[in-house]
């Protein structure tokens, strides 16, 4: 179930000495978060265009942390943050402004 996924991602964030990815930062973020090569291309592209600042970068990677530990979660073998980890996070980012108060409608 949907909440069982969400208790095990937060117990893996436990286990990193966070109640949660997203407070991961610093050397919590490179240690648990580390990033393939493709992934660290996608990040720097991004940060190049101004699509993402340092801050915004910090968040993406908490972010696509979440999402590698779901894709565990499901079988995928454990590892770097890859490519699909980091173009999903970007996703979420550039689409979640645009819904805000879709809920509200009607």
């Amino acid at each position: 179930t949907v909440a069982a996924r969400v208790a095990e991602v937060r117990a893996r964030a436990v286990a990193r000495g966070v109640s949660a990815n997203a407070a991961l930062s610093g050397a919590l973020l490179e240690r648990h978060a580390p990033l393939e090569d493709a992934a660290a291309s996608v990040l720097e592209c991004a940060l190049r265009d101004g699509r993402i600042s340092a801050r915004g970068l910090t968040r993406l990677r908490s972010v696509a942390r979440t999402i590698a530990d779901l894709d565990e979660i499901d079988g995928a073998p454990a590892g770097p943050l890859r490519r699909r980890h980091v173009t999903l996070a970007l996703a979420l980012r550039a689409t979640l402004p645009a819904l805000e108060g879709w809920t509200n409608v009607g």
